[in-house]
């Protein structure tokens, strides 16, 4: 079975733009995504509200990918491919950096966008 998480922000968890609400996960993409896939793939989804791409949040813990993806990696694992759907709230006007930065954040904290893939594949 191929294994696929879907790691991201709000957009992945699924929230209702009434805010109120969260999709049911026929509705969410990952949900959509493992329809569309079917038998021999497993989708995982780690959506969390507020969940940066770099940034951590000063009033909740835990929201910067760049500490969370390695444990959600090993909590989901064995993953071969991952859904990375962030950065929305890395452009927050709180933010220190521009998204720009964000990215570079990233790049330089992992070593390579290739960094996140155990098998080293990028699409």
């Amino acid at each position: 079975m191929i294994e696929i998480l879907c790691f991201g922000d709000s957009n992945t968890y699924g929230f209702t733009p009434d805010w109120k609400h969260r999709y049911g996960r026929d509705i969410r993409y990952p949900g959509a995504l493992q329809a569309l896939l079917g038998d021999g793939y497993y989708v995982a989804e780690d959506g969390l509200i507020g969940r940066t791409a770099a940034f951590p949040d000063g009033n909740r813990d835990g929201r910067s990918a760049l500490e969370t993806l390695p444990l959600s990696i090993e909590s989901h694992g064995p993953v071969q491919y991952i859904v990375l759907m962030l950065g929305t709230n890395d452009c927050k006007a709180t933010r220190p950096a521009p998204p720009r930065r964000s990215a570079s954040a990233w790049t330089s904290s992992s070593g390579s966008s290739s960094a996140c893939c155990p098998h080293g594949r990028r699409s």
